[in-house]
């Protein structure tokens, strides 16, 4: 589990140090490591970003510290079929917290009408 400090600077950089503190005992939990090495996870190694899938979009924060915009920008961007739905949206002024942060329901409003839009 990481660390108050980590949480701080990772995940709450948008908060003070108390908001991040009282964050932290409110929603931080353990994760494993291992997570990565998941078989699970290894099948989404083989993906072919030529062929026609599913709309999909990609979210971020413009003050995202673990996953920077540009490199949500960048896999978005990957994804070749020109038939197939890919949108990208950077919110300003948010974190890794995207969903957690304050005002949430902008991001949560926009993935809805997104959803609602190309479903």
């Amino acid at each position: 589990m990481g660390t108050k400090e980590w949480y701080h600077k990772a995940f709450f950089n948008n908060y003070s140090k108390e908001e991040s503190d009282r964050l932290y005992a409110a929603v931080a939990v353990p994760e494993s490591r291992k997570l990565a090495k998941d078989p699970l996870f290894k099948a989404s190694a083989k993906l072919d970003l030529k062929k026609p899938h599913q709309p999909l979009l990609f979210i971020a924060g413009s003050n995202d510290k673990i996953f920077p915009a540009e490199f949500s920008k960048k896999i978005a961007g990957a994804y070749k079929d020109s038939d197939s739905i890919v949108d990208f949206k950077e919110f300003a002024g948010r974190s890794h917290f995207i969903c957690g942060e304050k005002n949430w329901e902008e991001v949560a409003e926009y993935v809805l009408g997104w959803i609602q839009k190309n479903a």
